[in-house]
């Protein structure tokens, strides 16, 4: 997105992050320094789909599993 154009303020705040702990939100503690740009403020939830209606976004979901 950033390469698009977009900045990285924005490209950021059109990407949700979920982890084995759930969606990564301002009220995660601790969270990791990398996962701050990406914080959503907003409730907690282990569900995609719960925060993608609570959000009301659609588009490209791309899944990455880790086993670090």
């Amino acid at each position: 997105m950033v390469n698009e154009g977009a900045s990285r303020k924005a490209a950021c705040a059109r990407v949700y992050l979920m982890d084995v702990d759930g969606l990564v939100t301002t009220k995660r503690h601790p969270m990791e320094n990398l996962h701050i740009p990406y914080a959503k403020d907003m409730p907690h939830t282990y569900d995609l789909l719960e925060a993608s209606i609570y959000n009301d976004f659609f588009g490209t979901l791309t899944y990455v599993m880790s086993n670090n």
